[in-house]
């Protein structure tokens, strides 16, 4: 099926699919054919894209085509020297603050790993604040060791 299909019979809102053909160029994965497994409610939508793993993900139909930003080397550059870093059992900690639409949220002692890829934060530690998925975000797909999986950035 095609995503202008799907976006004709699921207007404006998540869906999930099964990706079955897509292209990669550079950074970005075109999904070109897929199939429906359902419609996602929207209060739902990001706990069903984190938990989609390889072909299967979450995508808003308000998007006109399905282009997912691939990242596989993602850092953090900050001026060190406002960063507190703790050594505590071995390892390097770190607080830091996530803040969205003027709602804050303190996550401490998150490990600081230097040869880190990347850093996903775990949904739990955010839906608090009411950061979740929206039709608007990006959809992000990461490899790694421990295969393909998806995420959304703001």
């Amino acid at each position: 099926m095609k995503w202008s299909e799907v976006r004709n019979m699921y207007p404006n809102q998540f869906v999930k699919i099964k990706v079955l053909s897509s292209q990669v160029n550079k950074n970005q994965e075109i999904i070109e054919d897929m199939a429906v497994i359902k419609s996602v409610p929207d209060e739902l939508a990001t706990k069903e894209l984190l938990n989609s793993k390889g072909d299967e993900l979450v995508y808003p139909t308000a998007h006109e085509n399905i282009v997912l930003e691939i990242r596989q080397d993602v850092g953090l550059r900050r001026d060190m020297k406002s960063m507190k870093i703790k050594y505590k059992h071995g390892l390097l900690l770190v607080d830091i603050t996530l803040t969205l639409n003027g709602r804050k949220k303190l996550i401490k002692n998150m490990v600081l790993d230097n040869e880190a890829a990347k850093t996903l934060i775990s949904q739990d530690a955010v839906e608090d604040i009411g950061i979740q998925v929206d039709l608007e975000d990006t959809i992000v797909t990461y490899f790694g060791i421990g295969g393909k999986e998806h995420a959304y950035r703001k």
